[in-house]
C-alpha cells in the first residue's frame, strides 16, 4: 500500500526551496502556500526567493501562486517577471498579474499583447482586460480580434463580451463580431454569434443553428451552452429537433450530452410543454439541489407559470438557494 507524503511544515517548505531538484522546489512551493494566513511574511519571503529561481518552472509556479493567493505585495516581482526571458515564466507572471487585477500592472501587460509568442499574447489578452480601465481595455480586445492565432481571437472576443455593457449601442463591437462570423475557426464564429445575438441581431442565427446541430465544428461547452439558451431567447424554432436530441442525452441517444440541461431550458423557452412541466416538477422535488436547479431553469426559460412556486421559496433557504430564487424572479421581471 502506498501513502501520499504529508504536507511539509512551513519550516520544511522554506528549507526545500533551496533543494537542488527543481521538481522538489515546485512541490515545496505548493506546500508553502498553505501557510499564507498563518505566516504571510514568511510565505512572501519564500516567494521572493522563488521568483528569482534559476529554473523557469519554479519562477512560473511562484508567479501563479502569488496571483492565486491575491498577494498584492508580490506585484513588483510579477511586473519584473513579465519580461522574463522564459516564455513559460512570462506567461505565468502575466497570468498572476491578471489574477491580482491591479491597475498598476497595465503598462507591464501592454508589451505582452504584441509578443511574438502566441502563448504570451494569449495570457496578456486575458490579463489586460481584467486590469486596464474599460475605455482602454475594450479597444485593445477589438485589436486582438485581428490576431493571426485563432485562440487569441477567441479569447479576445470572450473578454470583449465581458467588457461590453452596452451591447445595443457600441457599433465597434458589433462590426468586429459580424466580421468574425466569417472566421475560419469554429470557436471564433461561435463567440461572434453569441455577441451579435445578445445584441438582438439576426446576423449570426445561422451559426447558432449550426452549433446546435453539431455542424459548426468543435467548440467549448461553455460557448455551446450559451448558444443553446440564446436559441431559446431568439425563438429559433428550427433548432427544436437538435435541441430534443441533446435533451434526450445526446445525438442518437448514445451518450450524455454535456449541454443537456441547457437544451432543455431552451426547449422550455420555445414553449415545449414537456420541458416546461419538467421544470415545474423540479421546483416541487424532494431535494434542495433539484429545487435550486429548477429555480435556475425557470428563470432562464422565462417560465412565468413558475412564479408562484418561486415566490413561495423566498425567505426559506431550506427549500432552495436564495440567490438562485432571487435571480430567477429577476429574470421573470425582465421578461414581463
Amino acid at each position: 500500500m502506498f501513502y501520499s507524503p504529508l504536507p511539509r511544515t512551513l519550516a520544511a517548505a522554506l528549507r526545500d526551496l533551496a533543494e537542488p531538484k527543481p521538481a522538489v522546489r515546485v512541490a515545496a512551493l505548493r506546500d508553502l502556500m498553505a501557510y499564507v494566513e498563518a505566516d504571510r511574511a514568511a510565505v512572501l519571503g519564500g516567494l521572493e526567493q522563488a521568483v528569482c529561481d534559476t529554473a523557469a518552472e519554479v519562477r512560473a509556479r511562484a508567479a501563479e501562486a502569488i496571483g492565486d493567493a491575491g498577494l498584492s505585495e508580490g506585484l513588483p516581482w510579477l511586473v519584473t517577471m513579465a519580461n522574463d526571458e522564459s516564455a513559460l515564466a512570462r506567461q505565468y507572471a502575466i497570468l498572476g498579474l491578471g489574477l491580482l487585477k491591479d491597475a498598476r500592472a497595465e503598462e507591464a501587460l501592454l508589451d505582452g499583447l504584441s509578443d511574438e509568442r502566441p502563448e504570451v499574447r494569449f495570457q496578456a489578452t486575458m490579463a489586460y482586460a481584467r486590469v486596464a480601465p474599460r475605455e482602454r481595455a475594450l479597444p485593445a480586445m477589438l485589436a486582438r480580434t485581428r490576431d493571426e492565432d485563432p485562440a487569441i481571437v477567441h479569447i479576445a472576443l470572450r473578454m470583449t463580451e465581458e467588457l461590453w455593457n452596452e451591447p445595443s449601442t457600441d457599433e465597434r463591437v458589433l462590426a468586429r463580431a459580424r466580421a468574425c462570423l466569417r472566421h475560419d475557426a469554429a470557436p471564433v464564429r461561435a463567440v461572434a454569434a453569441i455577441i451579435v445575438a445578445t445584441a438582438g441581431k439576426d446576423w449570426g442565427d445561422a451559426t447558432l443553428l449550426e452549433a446546435a446541430e453539431g455542424k459548426l465544428g468543435p467548440i467549448d461547452n461553455e460557448d455551446l451552452a450559451g448558444i443553446l439558451e440564446l436559441i431559446g431567447e431568439r425563438q429559433l424554432k428550427a433548432a427544436e429537433p437538435s435541441l430534443r436530441a441533446r435533451a434526450r442525452g445526446g445525438f442518437l441517444g448514445l451518450s450524455r450530452d454535456p449541454c443537456q440541461w441547457n437544451a432543455r431550458v431552451a426547449l422550455a423557452r420555445l414553449g415545449d410543454p414537456r420541458e416546461q412541466d419538467a421544470i415545474l416538477k423540479e421546483l416541487r422535488a424532494s431535494s434542495i439541489a433539484r429545487r435550486t436547479m429548477g429555480a435556475s431553469a425557470a428563470g432562464r426559460a422565462k417560465l412565468n407559470s413558475a412564479r408562484p412556486l418561486l415566490e413561495a421559496m423566498l425567505g426559506h433557504p431550506e427549500l432552495a438557494d436564495q440567490d438562485a430564487v432571487v435571480e430567477a424572479l429577476r429574470q421573470l421581471e425582465v421578461n414581463s
